[in-house]
């Protein structure tokens, strides 16, 4: 079920009602309305593949259990090791199979042998990438003490499946969310209200910003040679506009979501372009996963402080943007994606800018200092160029995009525009919105998302809410899938 379509726009308001109504001493009852719920929500999609969610639910749950009952570490270390080759094994059976045998071929025919392709023909489960982090973590935290298992199944499984955030995100660890089901929810009017804007500002994002610039993206990975180089570097920064606004459109749609419920789920976008660094950015972008590798992957690789260098830091950041390229996606565009960004991090830290240049722009100021806007220039021209590989696309048509960027034929920018099929009234109109978005998430850069913090004045306010929800109309139409919908 998308959160952009008819279906959900029924379905969550539906859900609300029934939850409220179980009364709040009799949380376990509203945690197993929440659980069919997840379950309906992921199986409208398909429901073959709900027996992957609860095959991952039921055997670190199990697992969990285990942990805690045995003593002996190399005991504990089997089920750990049991736990994240159960869930790895599902993750790389559907999602990376077909990358590594293709590989292997296409290795094999550098020194000349040939080789049958072996390939599995089968559908990406949505969510897949999201889920089996979720539920490692769970195990990894249990096995290292730093929480204690639930006993309480259906607890488990509703924070495995819990429906705002099961396809993509954020990815939460246990400690935080898991024991939220452990205890009753009271309903907080301030806390839902700032949920429904959160929810209208999500999307405003996806619906009037992402969608309308699909179309660049398209035209980008899939319409090469058509474009002088300059106008394919603006589509990549429209590309790269857009990954954000539906991403975080996303996020922010999830997070209101299970706001109206009582649940707080992390932030997963911090207004990562008005960031002056990429180290900032890299903080402020996607916050869940890099949280996630930084935590089970960085710390542990950097060992205690007696062992640490800067050269095992180097690494170390080479090898976690390595493994988020390839947790995107199984295709070496994405690995070189991670592997650029480190390079970048890496260059930061020998000029120190991560050390000298700290923080985020100050809370009060109305406008970027002429150092703010060098340093967001920086960032985003960074990530827009870099974002050229943020596909899974053939090699060879990367290579042709790099070469229409130096050596396109020159045309006439509006005969281009006009290739992409909008008018210039259609566009003028959506470059507004996009200015609209990001002038009310510079005035809420320190905030939860772009609507916490709307204008006290009535007035201003609600014509705003209104601005915002006719738009969303004027657009609504055939639902478009979320691109991290593919990781």
């Amino acid at each position: 079920m998308l959160f952009n379509s008819i279906e959900y726009i029924l379905f969550l308001p539906l859900v609300f009602l029934l939850y409220w109504w179980i009364q709040k001493e009799k949380f376990k009852l509203q945690n197993l309305l929440i659980l069919i719920a997840s379950y309906v929500f992921y199986g409208w999609w398909d429901y073959r593949f709900l027996s992957l969610v609860i095959i991952s639910t039921c055997l670190d749950y199990f697992i969990g259990l285990q942990l805690n009952q045995q003593q002996e570490k190399h005991i504990r270390k089997r089920w750990l090791l049991l736990s994240i080759i159960g869930n790895l094994s599902i993750l790389v059976g559907f999602k990376y199979f077909n990358f590594f045998t293709d590989s292997f071929i296409a290795l094999l025919s550098l020194f000349g042998m040939e080789a049958d392709p072996i390939t599995l023909n089968i559908i990406l489960p949505i969510g897949i990438s999201f889920y089996t982090f979720q539920t490692m973590s769970y195990t990894i935290d249990v096995y290292e003490r730093r929480i204690k298992p639930t006993s309480s199944w259906v607890s488990f499984a509703c924070y495995v499946a819990f429906f705002p955030q099961l396809v993509a995100g954020p990815i939460e660890r246990a400690r935080n969310l898991l024991p939220q089901f452990h205890k009753p929810r009271a309903f907080d009017y301030r806390q839902a209200i700032d949920g429904l804007r959160q929810i209208l500002w999500g999307f405003f994002k996806k619906i009037v910003i992402a969608d309308n610039l699909l179309i660049y993206y398209q035209h980008l990975y899939y319409e090469p040679g058509l474009h002088d180089g300059s106008f394919i570097l603006f589509l990549c920064l429209m590309s790269s506009i857009m990954i954000y606004a539906d991403f975080s459109g996303y996020s922010d749609i999830a997070i209101g979501s299970a706001r109206l419920f009582g649940f707080k789920l992390q932030q997963n976008f911090a207004f990562p372009f008005f960031s002056r660094t990429m180290t900032e950015f890299w903080k402020r972008w996607h916050k869940s996963l890099f949280g996630w590798l930084l935590y089970y992957v960085y710390r542990p690789l950097q060992g205690n402080k007696e062992n640490r260098s800067e050269s095992k830091t180097r690494r170390n950041l080479l090898i976690i943007f390595i493994l988020s390229g390839f947790w995107h996606g199984a295709a070496w565009g994405f690995i070189i994606w991670g592997i650029l960004h480190s390079l970048i991090l890496i260059l930061e830290r020998i000029m120190e800018w991560d050390k000298k240049i700290v923080g985020f722009p100050e809370k009060y100021k109305k406008l970027p200092h002429t150092k703010d806007m060098l340093g967001f220039i920086y960032t985003s021209s960074i990530f827009f160029s870099i974002g050229i590989f943020f596909n899974d696309i053939p090699m060879f048509r990367f290579i042709e995009i790099i070469q229409d960027i130096f050596i396109g034929i020159l045309n006439n920018p509006l005969e281009q525009i006009n290739h992409l099929g909008m008018s210039q009234v259609e566009m003028a109109l959506v470059f507004l919105y996009l200015g609209f978005m990001f002038l009310m998430e510079w005035f809420n850069r320190n905030h939860l998302h772009g609507l916490e913090q709307i204008h006290h004045n009535k007035v201003i306010r609600w014509s705003i809410y209104l601005l915002l929800s006719l738009s969303i109309i004027e657009y609504f139409g055939t639902a478009k899938t979320f691109v991290y919908y593919q990781f």
